[in-house]
């Protein structure tokens, strides 16, 4: 995870200093929730970090790709690197919502789930050069058990 967090780090600052801040946007984020198991599987508290990098198809409505890395449940090996495309529209100048369909690799088991990822929430005007935006954030991982992941996500874009 360490690694994940490093990359994620070293990217989005490599995109700070080589891109004017509007061109190729990027928008970190992390949360916690609550993983529930349909199936044989653990319940329980879970988070997510990660990013986004995002590409204006017109002043409402972007698409962008995510990589995240996903502990499903805290007390359990049950790990994720999540990757792939997601689609977002702003409402009202505020309102954010998105969805995306997810390819998952589980770090413990080698296998490669595929998934669906959606967003509810807030994002402000921009201040500055920055938007920070709460969402609430919904994923279904289709792995051997069926995992639905109901988060509260933060972050902000620059």
């Amino acid at each position: 995870m360490n690694k994940l967090i490093l990359l994620i780090f070293f990217l989005s600052f490599g995109l700070l200093i080589c891109q004017p801040l509007n061109a190729f946007p990027f928008r970190p984020h992390v949360g916690v929730g609550y993983t529930t198991s349909y199936g044989k599987g653990i319940d329980g508290l879970g988070y997510h970090i990660g990013g986004r990098w995002l590409l204006e198809a017109n002043s409402n409505q972007k698409y962008s790709l995510e990589i995240t890395y996903i502990k499903a449940v805290v007390s359990e090996n049950r790990n994720y690197v999540a990757i792939g495309i997601v689609l977002e529209q702003k409402k009202f100048n505020w309102f954010n919502m998105s969805i995306g369909t997810i390819g998952y690799i589980n770090t413990q088991e080698n296998t490669k789930p595929f998934g669906i990822v959606t967003n509810l929430g807030w994002e402000p005007k921009t201040i500055g050069h920055l938007k920070p935006f709460v969402t609430y954030r919904s994923e279904w991982i289709f792995d051997k058990v069926l995992l639905g992941i109901d988060s509260i996500s933060i972050g902000i874009t620059f």
